[in-house]
């Protein structure tokens, strides 16, 4: 069986030491077989945010898997925010927006949930574009049967309890249908 732990919101140029301290600690003892971390790792996208998350990454004592958050999508450069909206990221987390991690029991794919506009005026939103999906099914069927499949993305795909109107990802009804056709279990 093992082990993963599942961070989220980081927000580093928002983060207090002693706080990172702890969870680094926590981390270590026991260590897991994976660490998950769904986006939002610096506060505004900037560069020295970007440091400290990778310096955080670095200290992990167990294999991670990573995807972006809305706040890891500038808000204050709109050239960057559109051009190369991941740029950053791609530097100092993760080549990759939608990374895959297998071992003989479980497959973690992660899904890039946040997107450099939206036709709202709240562009914290989170979305899934269709052919996002038709990718997803496709990266799942190839995946041997016998593995437990986990899906992970920063915005929500379903309201958490006691909160049914709470926002949740633009077409995670499609998106979850594709997670129950292709038998994924979290």
């Amino acid at each position: 069986m093992r082990t993963i732990a599942h961070i989220s919101d980081l927000h580093f140029g928002r983060t207090d030491p002693v706080v990172v301290e702890a969870l680094v600690a926590e981390l270590a003892d026991p260590a897991p077989d994976l660490v998950v971390i769904s986006g939002d790792f610096t506060q505004g996208a900037r560069t020295a945010e970007f440091r400290q998350a990778q310096a955080f990454l670095a200290r992990l004592p167990a294999p991670w898997l990573a995807v972006p958050g809305n706040h890891d999508i500038s808000p204050y450069h709109l050239v960057q925010r559109f051009l190369d909206p991941f740029g950053r990221y791609r530097r100092y987390i993760c080549e990759q927006t939608e990374p895959m991690w297998c071992d003989e029991e479980i497959a973690v794919v992660g899904l890039n949930s946040a997107r450099r506009m939206a036709w709202e005026l709240n562009w914290a939103n989170g979305r899934f574009g269709r052919n996002q999906i038709v990718r997803l099914g496709e990266r799942l069927e190839a995946l041997p049967k016998h593995l437990f499949r986990i899906v992970v993305a920063h915005h929500p795909l379903l309201p958490p309890p006691g909160l049914p109107r709470m926002r949740v990802a633009g077409r995670a009804e499609e998106m979850l249908a594709c997670c129950r056709a292709a038998d994924v279990g979290l």
